[in-house]
């Protein structure tokens, strides 16, 4: 069969001293030049991701950002599809040394049920802390 795709994709960044926001965009849309009543499936025709980042002291990083997917379908048929979600996670990490650099944070911050493909939900709201060490071989 013949497919038609075209999209966008967009950012922008903004940094003032310790503070830094990103924002992109993804537009993409998918015609089936065969058969229009074929659905593409697992490509949201929207995404958008922000990024907030501060470094209010030397070593230490705040983090919050969230991921916005709109509705996909599931089924070629267009019969089934799943709702788009928005799903927030922050983290703070410090680094301690050259090498150990410790981090906590929460993904999926309020718990949102969400589904990327239909009958498969994805996590709901976890927390998480590690620790990472590099090794230097001089």
């Amino acid at each position: 069969g013949k497919a038609h795709y075209r999209g966008v994709e967009t950012g922008l960044d903004y940094t003032v001293k310790w503070f830094t926001a990103s924002m992109n965009y993804t537009f993409t849309d998918q015609v089936n030049r065969t058969d229009k009543d074929l659905k593409f499936v697992d490509v949201p025709r929207h995404k958008v991701n922000i990024f907030l980042t501060a470094e209010p002291f030397r070593k230490l990083q705040l983090r919050a950002d969230m991921n916005y997917n709109s509705k996909r379908y599931s089924s070629s048929d267009g019969s089934t599809s799943v709702p788009g979600f928005a799903l927030f996670n922050v983290s703070a990490q410090h680094t301690f040394c050259h090498s150990l650099t410790a981090r906590v944070g929460v993904n999926n911050l309020f718990d949102k049920l969400y589904y990327v493909k239909e009958g498969y939900p994805q996590p709901g709201r976890m927390f998480y802390a590690s620790l990472r060490y590099n090794f230097v071989l001089h």
